[in-house]
């Protein structure tokens, strides 16, 4: 019989090292993970490794026999060979030599990983026995993204790999958590993928930046700051992570001037994963460069897809719309598997199209966002709260105020375990911005002011002056936005948004100039022109009326004529503006009075402190009974107070 094939790589030498059969071909070691050679199975190695002449299956079954490699199974004719237990441990051995061959290697991995299942987890089981951290991790990284792709027998190897394991190769740490959350039920999943990411940052990986290798270093720091952002609500978690953020980037900086640096891998996860940790923050513009850089140096589609969400929805939170920043519609978050980059790029891109949506004013792209972002899985994503605050601001704009505060607050009850958005800057200003105007809708004002103290200084003016647009007190509103727009870091678009509200507030109470009018009519301009329709929705009736009215030169325009039509079209289907303006306005001397009158002074004591008549005093707070429809002071007091008059 001919020599079936020569050894294709004679470096490997592998008859010499392990003592395999003279003539053995390069690709024989991989019967210790396949040891029922079939016909198909000798037709697919030929086709994988093409540097080998083609193989004929009747010379494979006639040279492994003959060698003793093989011997035939039970049927008649037979058409399956079973290698012989004594030659499993020699084929194993010389396994470990081939899949050390650069030039084998990657045909063998996308052979083995584009097979069948079994396959797969046998090449798994043996580098876990043989203590190839580095084929386990390979395999994990080449593994099929979407859920229900990988058997579980895959995953179990993963799910149980010894500490030595994951501290070598961090990124084993992630593979493990995933696969364990991938076997839990449904409703522990995120607690269960959290739960081994904490452990293993505080037990494997908090000497991160002593390690020599500077990728295993880089990546067991994101660990490092993945966990901290767990800690107990005592220890400034975000704060913390960020710190070990800095750390790490003075780290790279440090080794780099020492011709030492990670490579493009373990770099763009920890800007990606810097960029998540930003957004968190809300550090918008720090979240945007973070992943933008993450997008530059991906060499993974999965660190890509996550740079490019994390942009447009940092982007979208600070009031842009870009329509075409996300480009066409990915997959939902349910078709990754558990835990994976890809899940957490799918959640973020999925909330990012409904913010997207949201300032569109388009309600079937909002409840198509909402409908496929599991709670679970915005947890695992780090935006469960944003969920929230995107499910309330749709109540907001098309639902009943009263049951979408019920349903927000129920919902935050139902958060995962391991949510802790609604502590940090991005969720308490989803959420402070959507329960601010649900509370203003019901008329609730103090409530409100309350809430919008919540939010953080950077976020705070458009819904302060938003909320004392709401409660009528225009002249307040106005000087508060007067000093806000002073401020030469404020953004943009909160600028274009204040000037908007001025104009609502100066055109009610009769006081706007032709400036003002001027400087409102160019702001709805830039809002329209960029198709943000939402500030126009969450303005009460009246203060929306007079707004379009005011703004009705824009439908001749050629930039923005088309725009203007949407935007009024889309006003149709929001509701009309709830128990804000229009409930009762206050003067500015009434609200002077108002306060006074909830302290126990007397009526001629408040007459002598504001310099009036007693029957000035008295007139005043017979108006403001019949404005709140209370009988008594008293009753006055308490009603002013709901509605946040006495602030």
């Amino acid at each position: 019989m001919k020599d079936i094939t020569a050894p294709v790589h004679q470096s490997i030498s592998p008859a010499e090292e392990v003592s395999l059969p003279p003539g053995a071909p390069a690709w024989l070691p991989i019967l210790a993970l396949w040891p029922e050679v079939t016909e198909s199975c000798c037709a697919e190695i030929s086709g994988c490794f093409a540097d080998v002449a083609p193989i004929a299956w009747s010379e494979l079954q006639s040279w492994l026999v003959e060698t003793g490699v093989a011997e035939a199974g039970p049927e008649s004719p037979p058409v399956t060979l079973m290698v012989r237990p004594r030659w499993l441990a020699v084929l194993s051995e010389a396994l470990a030599v081939l899949v050390d061959e650069p030039s084998l290697r990657t045909g063998l991995f996308t052979w083995v990983q584009t097979h069948q299942p079994s396959l797969t987890s046998r090449f798994a089981g043996w580098a876990r026995d043989a203590g190839r951290w580095d084929v386990l991790r390979e395999i994990w990284l080449g593994l099929d993204r979407r859920k229900n792709k990988v058997a579980v027998e895959v995953l179990r190897v993963f799910a149980d790999l010894p500490d030595d394991a994951r501290r070598e190769y961090p990124m084993l740490t992630w593979a493990g958590a995933a696969a364990a959350a991938d076997a839990a039920p449904v409703e522990m999943a995120a607690s269960v993928f959290v739960d081994h990411l904490i452990l293993d940052s505080v037990t494997l990986h908090y000497d991160w930046s002593l390690r020599e290798d500077m990728d295993a270093a880089v990546l067991a720091g994101v660990l490092r700051m993945f966990g901290e952002r767990h800690l107990p609500s005592s220890m400034s978690p975000l704060d913390a992570a960020w710190r070990t953020k800095m750390e790490i980037d003075a780290f790279i900086d440090q080794r780099s001037r020492k011709g030492q640096t990670p490579g493009r891998a373990a770099l763009s996860f920890f800007r990606v994963m810097a960029a998540r940790l930003a957004l968190f923050r809300a550090d918008l513009p720090g979240a945007t460069a973070e992943a933008y850089w993450a997008g530059v140096l991906a060499k993974s589609p999965s660190v890509a897809e996550l740079a490019v969400a994390i942009q447009a929805l940092a982007q979208n939170l600070a009031g842009e719309v870009r329509e075409a920043a996300l480009g066409e519609a990915s997959s939902s978050p349910d078709s990754y598997r558990f835990g994976s980059l890809d899940q957490m790029a799918a959640v973020m891109t999925t909330l990012a199209r409904g913010r997207q949506s949201l300032q569109l004013l388009d309600r079937v792209g909002v409840d198509a966002a909402l409908a496929s972002i599991p709670l679970e899985m915005a947890a695992i994503a780090g935006v469960s709260s944003s969920v929230i605050g995107l499910t309330a601001m749709r109540a907001a704009v098309w639902g009943d105020a009263r049951l979408g505060l019920n349903k927000m607050m129920a919902a935050l009850a139902r958060q995962p375990v391991v949510a802790r958005e609604q502590d940090e800057p991005l969720g308490g200003l989803m959420l402070g911005r959507a329960r601010s105007i649900l509370l203003c809708q019901i008329g609730a004002f103090g409530a409100a002011t309350l809430c919008v103290a919540s939010v953080g200084e950077r976020f705070r003016s458009v819904p302060e002056a938003r909320t004392l647009l709401w409660a009528g007190q225009l002249g307040q509103a106005v000087r508060a936005m007067e000093v806000v727009l002073t401020d030469p870091d404020l953004q943009h678009v909160d600028r274009l948004q204040l000037l908007m509200i001025k104009g609502a507030a100066t055109k009610l109470d009769n006081s706007i100039t032709a400036d003002v009018e001027e400087d409102t009519v160019s702001a709805c301009r830039y809002l329209v022109q960029g198709r943000s329709f939402l500030p126009f929705a969450m303005l009460p009736g009246k203060a929306r009326d007079a707004i379009l009215v005011m703004c009705e030169s824009l439908a001749a325009e050629p930039d923005t004529g088309e725009q203007f039509a949407e935007l009024c079209e889309r006003l149709r289907g929001v509701k009309g503006g709830g128990k804000g303006f229009g409930l009762l306005q206050l003067t500015e001397r009434e609200a002077i009075l108002l306060p006074l009158l909830a302290t126990s002074d007397s009526v001629p004591l408040i007459a002598r402190k504001l310099q009036v008549s007693v029957h000035t005093v008295r007139t005043q707070t017979a108006t403001l009974r019949e404005k709140f429809q209370a009988s008594t002071r008293a009753e006055l007091v308490r009603k002013a107070g709901a509605y946040g008059a006495l602030n």
